[in-house]
């Protein structure tokens, strides 16, 4: 893992990771909260993501292919992504 990994930001600061996702509105979804490692705060990012995308995929339900529907949730989030 790189510091570059999708959905951690490191704070110079408190010299800790922390994830970050924004949601369809522009605003942080998570709560600040840090980790001593980028894996750590990627597992919680990754959590929230998913928690986040099934919720859109259940809003939208109704207007997208039960195909389409049926990919997002089932999407395996990788530490790679």
């Amino acid at each position: 893992m790189t510091n570059n990994t999708m959905g951690v930001q490191y704070s110079g600061r408190k010299q800790q990771y922390y994830p970050l996702l924004n949601g369809l509105d522009g605003k942080n979804i998570i709560d600040r909260e840090y980790f001593d490692t980028a894996e750590e705060a990627w597992h919680v990012y990754a959590q929230y993501k998913k928690d986040y995308v099934e919720s859109v995929a259940e809003t939208y339900r109704s207007v997208v292919p039960e195909n389409v529907y049926e990919a997002i949730k089932n999407h395996q989030f990788s530490i790679d992504d």
